[in-house]
Formats: structure tokens, sequence, C-alpha cells
């Protein structure tokens, strides 16, 4: 018997398969995960924002994808994306604060506020990496007279570690 695809077992068999050895099986079942009928929105932005972290490209690809289009769902799940997203980017590898930064741009062309709040918070993270990787990401997602954000760059300004 072959479960049908709103079937909680095809979820749970999926979800199983994000830490497959294999980068065409964790791709699969992210996409799996992401198709199916009655999944909560929430909960896709938590695997999708843990798939940044992949080891390949193509995964982390597609996990971009996937928050960008789950920010526009609803607001409950575009700030669930936007911190899934805000997350990663204090992530040590530069791989996945890339994949966080490009997703959390995509979504400020959205018009997701979000994602200034997740970009912020990451300007006074311990790691000067990940000061620098919110710093770089400034331009793509401020909007125009925040004097929050101004100090937080200046602050930046001032800081020895970047």
């Amino acid at each position: 018997v072959v479960a049908g695809s709103g079937d909680p077992l095809v979820a749970q068999a999926a979800g199983s398969c994000l830490g497959d050895s294999s980068e065409a099986v964790r791709l699969s079942a992210l996409r799996v995960l992401l198709r199916l009928p009655g999944r909560d929105g929430v909960q896709a932005t938590a695997v999708a924002g843990k798939c940044l972290e992949d080891t390949d490209t193509a995964v982390r690809a597609a996990a971009v994808e996937a928050l960008v289009g789950l920010a526009t769902e609803c607001a409950e799940v575009a700030v669930a994306a936007a911190v899934a997203a805000g997350a990663r980017l204090a992530h040590s590898a530069e791989d996945a604060r890339a994949a966080a930064g490009e997703a959390l741009a995509r979504m400020a062309e959205l018009g997701s506020e979000h994602v200034v709040v997740a970009v912020r918070a990451c300007l006074e993270h311990q790691s000067g990496d990940v000061r620098a990787s919110a710093l770089q990401l400034l331009p793509k997602v401020a909007t125009k007279g925040d004097r929050n954000l101004a100090n937080a760059v200046g602050a930046c300004l001032e800081d020895r570690d970047l």
C-alpha cells in the first residue's frame, strides 16, 4: 500500500531523508516536504531554514527559493521565514551565511520588514564574520531613513574586527 501525499508517514519519511548522505536525496526530500498538502507554513520555514546549512549548493539554493516563496503566504509565515534565515546569518559556515543573506535580501524585495530586524540583530553578534556578513547585506535590506540602522552601522565603523 502506498501512502497518499497528505499522509503523515510521507512527511516523516521525507523528513528523515534530510540527513541522507546523498545531496540528491536531501534535495528531493526538501521539495517533497514543501509540496505536501496541508503542510504547516511555519514548520516548513524551519525545515527550509535548516537546509540553508546544507553542504550542497543545490540544496541551499532550493532552501532560499522555499523561504522566499513561503514568505509570501501570510504575515505569520513571513516572520517565521525571516527568523529562520536570520538565524543562519549567524551560522559559523560562510556558505550558510551567504544563503541566508540571499534569502533575506529577496524577502526584503518583497517588502518584509522582519528582515531588517534579523539583520540588525546580527550587527551585534560576537563573531566579526557574522557582523561583516550582516553589514554587507544592509544595502540590500535597509529602508531609507532608518535611524536605528544608521546608528548600528556607525558602531560597526568603529569595530576593529571588521
